[in-house]
């Protein structure tokens, strides 16, 4: 599908990542040759799968993948993100199509999966342990132990939501989300994005959710007292806070005008590459008389990649009457090339 979007690379400075840096880890995880099925056959057992980060001993962020031929689809609600699995030697990999990581595993004897999930973005060292069991079950990321009935519709809403309370790096949030057939999804909204397309249960009077889309790995667990839900929020294994939320369906955070300003007498204007080469120059005679968009973005930010969407449906329709869009990318990698490889893998998976 053609792409629309002017992307223009900005360079960054932030130190980018080689895949050969986490050889001496993967040997620790390898399989032997008969456990990887040859070439004639699908990789891996088709169907659902249910797996988990491993945080540290006492937690772990679920989240579910269905395998069909050699793609592998990560689900998280409503959303579906898919990749290839590639074999190479022992090992099987997957590697994220948008953001910056990579699974690493083998097929033990049981026919389970274990191995490491590598986050780049967050640095060549950073790493998580990963296991995977096949399962003939719906895709539920948590099992539940115990009766749910007493926990029925008590999820379902607003909350007024606030992290780290009572420090001074508080802020608030909106959690919107939905019951049905005891799965509860959602998500927290903040005033500067998003925590992506959350999905777990209610067991009696413990909420349970989790996400995992290549670059968010995310845990929320929370215990209803009352009329309030006292939490802990897990990202990855680097970072660990409190939360909590009170429903209030009045509740909204700071209307989006209020938290930026216009310059007043300060023209913008640059000249930036652009992803097929040719420089791209704001203003000049391609954009006079047109109503243009700027959008600043990055190929690691989800939120950009839902943004990019609506604006490549708007210049669909509207592009004939005059508007024209450029998103100035701010991108991680050192060189122009692997800039360019980033915003381009978005575009393809947008």
């Amino acid at each position: 599908m053609m792409r629309v979007l002017i992307l223009l690379l900005v360079i960054v400075g932030l130190v980018g990542c080689d895949v050969a840096n986490v050889s001496d880890d993967t040997k620790k995880v390898k399989g032997n040759d008969n456990q990887i099925k040859n070439e004639f056959e699908p990789i891996l057992k088709q169907g659902c799968w249910s797996a988990s980060l491993s945080i540290d001993s006492l937690h772990d962020i679920p989240f579910v993948f269905e395998v069909l031929k050699d793609s592998i689809f990560f689900i998280n609600a409503e959303e579906r993100l898919g990749a290839v699995i590639i074999k190479e030697g022992n090992d099987l990999i997957v590697k994220m199509p948008i953001f910056d990581s990579e699974f690493r595993f083998f097929v033990k004897e049981s026919g389970d999966l274990e191995g490491l999930w590598f986050n780049y973005a967050k640095g060549e060292e950073y790493k998580m342990p990963f296991f995977a069991s096949y399962t003939d079950e719906d895709l539920i990321r948590f099992s539940k132990k115990q009766d749910n009935r007493l926990a029925k519709n008590k999820i379902e809403g607003k909350w007024e939501t606030t992290f780290s309370p009572n420090t001074s790096s508080t802020y608030k949030a909106v959690g919107l989300f939905e019951e049905e057939n005891d799965v509860v999804s959602g998500t927290f909204l903040t005033e500067t994005g998003d925590y992506r397309f959350l999905e777990g249960v209610v067991e009696n009077d413990s909420l349970f959710l989790s996400c995992f889309d290549g670059s968010h790995a995310f845990l929320f667990v929370a215990e209803l007292k009352g009329d309030s839900l006292y939490g802990e929020f897990f990202s990855g294994n680097h970072y660990q806070d409190r939360w909590e939320a009170v429903k209030n369906e009045n509740f909204e955070l700071s209307n989006p005008d209020s938290l930026t300003r216009l310059n007043i007498g300060v023209n913008l204007s640059f000249e930036l590459p652009s992803l097929v080469g040719e420089p791209v120059i704001y203003p000049s005679d391609k954009y006079k008389d047109k109503v243009v968009i700027i959008q600043v973005m990055g190929s690691w930010c989800p939120n950009c990649m839902d943004e990019t969407q609506l604006f490549t449906n708007m210049y669909d329709f509207y592009h004939e009457r005059g508007l024209e869009v450029i998103a100035v990318a701010f991108e991680k990698p050192v060189d122009l090339i692997g800039k360019k490889e980033r915003v381009a893998g978005q575009l393809r998976n947008t």
